[in-house]
């Protein structure tokens, strides 16, 4: 073997490849004991589940028992163990657990092949995870543990949790815990969560990366996490529900933090004034409507961010979409920002006064974003009706002259009648060099009489360059060919996806005649098809 081989990092550098796959490492790992470490730490760095470790036991230790699936479920294995751990089974483990840097995926449960054909998932038996918690020795079972990204997470599991936070973590991103509510027993293994979060700042002081349960900001504990997130003096993103108003002040505190994400919850919060974030470049809220504003005006000075995103979870008030973005307005930069999502509460009990006149949502509800000259990225969805025309997309796009993507109202449609025609959205498309996405809704019956009467729209000034076409609740005519032929010519680039009432569960119970629209634009895109 060649000198330079038995260099430590340059093995390492030659294993790292993006090229190789796992089974090649492992054939690697088998080649010869200098080139053994290197493969292995490279085959082990990264894993979405425990089973992989567990797979790698001796056998005879553990046994599966398999249950037939149905219409709605895979089939699972349950993975059982058949005696205690042995001293020479914890040797196996731990020769590859203390490779693992990174867990990411549903760590509890792995989707397997069963009988070479049969498609099942294996869920880990908590016997297994009280056998690790009870482990023979102190030390960590995964010493070089970096990230854990856990989805999926069912309490009755709440034991790996706590095998996981090491003081080697620096980002543990956990999007949602399963809670059994009316079980007593769940209740208490939840409790010895809370009690973990309450010292995670000891468990694992070099926190770069936090996100906290979802569901947390739908229960009165988020407060626990407060002495952990005071203590990480280096977070650089956090997910989470506002435990107290000494966190928000530690946050403006923090010269590392990029990524805020808050929910405010819903028995109010004290805010304090004169916040700063000067250094933030994303900034994601939850919450009531009222709430958001309060926190945006109690940010003193201009905020940097490059991406601002609402969603609200309260029913729409008249001018929420507009107080909003007035306040973001006074707030943000608006050379700065290039993302911007807002979302509303949907909900099928909302009262139908939503969807009336007074709550549409009109080219003066946007008019204060069109202020962020430079917008990318544009996303608007609410429950209301929708009420823009021609002129008003136009001037939407002289505001947002770099915008790539500009979707309203992808969830529900835009309730009543589009005033916008194709011909305006090929001259949306015209002056929007760098579109690629557009969402909205047209009425593309009067096409013909209206390309006849525009003398304007010449093919070799036109460019068609979308990728991505969702005409929503879209209303269409019978001429499918003149429909196509003018998709073809100055809307859509060759291999565009164009869609439309897409979304049958909401889109059909506005319209009763969405299965007849449906079918048209179908009709329309097996056209559109054979044009590119």
């Amino acid at each position: 073997m060649h000198a330079a081989l038995d260099v430590d990092e340059i093995l390492r550098n030659v294993v790292n490849d993006s090229s190789l796959n796992k089974r090649d490492l492992a054939s690697v790992a088998m080649t010869c004991r200098a080139w053994s470490d290197p493969a292995l730490d490279e085959l082990w760095e990264s894993l979405d589940s425990l089973g992989p470790l567990l797979n790698a036991l001796p056998q005879g230790l553990l046994e599966w028992e398999y249950s037939p699936g149905d219409k709605t479920t895979l089939a699972g294995i349950a993975m059982k163990m058949t005696r205690p751990f042995i001293q020479s089974d914890w040797a196996s483990f731990r020769r590859y657990s203390t490779r693992v840097r990174a867990f990411r995926g549903s760590l509890d449960q792995m989707p397997i092949s069963w009988d070479n054909w049969t498609q099942a998932t294996m869920i880990i038996g908590e016997d297994m995870f009280c056998e690790l918690a009870a482990r023979s020795t102190p030390d960590p079972l995964f010493p070089r543990l970096h990230e854990v990204v856990w989805y999926n997470a069912h309490i009755n599991n709440a034991k790996l949790l706590h095998l996981l936070v090491v003081p080697s973590v620096t980002t543990l991103h956990m999007p949602g815990i399963s809670v059994h509510w009316f079980s007593s027993f769940m209740q208490s293994v939840y409790a010895t969560v809370l009690e973990l979060f309450a010292t995670l700042g000891d468990l694992c002081p070099s926190m770069k990366s936090f996100h906290s349960p979802h569901n947390f900001a739908l229960i009165p504990h988020a407060s626990v996490l407060s002495p952990a997130i005071r203590s990480w003096k280096h977070l650089e993103s956090i997910t989470c529900t506002i435990p107290d108003f000494v966190c928000l002040e530690h946050f403006s505190t923090l010269s590392s933090l990029r990524h805020l994400q808050l929910h405010v919850p819903k028995e109010g919060l004290s805010i304090p004034n004169n916040l700063r974030f000067s250094q933030l470049d994303t900034l994601c809220l939850s919450g009531s409507p009222s709430d958001m504003v309060s926190l945006l005006r109690a940010i003193d000075g201009p905020l940097p961010i490059s991406r601002f995103e609402s969603q609200a979870f309260q029913c729409p008030e008249e001018d929420d979409i507009r107080q909003l973005l007035d306040t973001l307005l006074e707030r943000c930069s608006p050379a700065r920002l290039r993302s911007l999502y807002i979302q509303e509460y949907h909900h099928i009990l909302l009262p139908t006064v939503i969807r009336s006149h007074p709550f549409r949502v009109t080219l003066d509800a946007l008019r204060p974003a069109m202020a962020f000259s430079a917008l990318e990225r544009i996303y608007v969805d609410t429950p209301r009706a929708i009420a823009l025309d021609d002129e008003d997309m136009l001037e939407l796009a002289h505001a947002w002259p770099n915008a790539r993507s500009l979707e309203i109202n992808t969830n529900a449609g835009w309730v009543n009648e589009s005033r916008v025609s194709l011909i305006g959205i090929a001259k949306l498309v015209h002056a929007l060099p760098h579109l690629e996405n557009l969402a909205v809704s047209v009425d593309a019956r009067p096409l013909a009489s209206q390309v006849e009467e525009d003398p304007s729209l010449t093919i070799n000034e036109y460019s068609p360059r979308l990728r991505s076409l969702d005409l929503l609740d879209s209303r269409v005519g019978t001429d499918n060919e003149t429909v196509a032929s003018f998709l073809s010519k100055f809307i859509c680039a060759p291999g565009c996806d164009a869609r439309a009432w897409n979304r049958d569960k909401v889109l059909t119970k506005m319209s009763p005649d969405a299965a007849c629209w449906r079918e048209r634009w179908r009709q329309v895109f097996e056209l559109l098809d054979t044009h590119s």
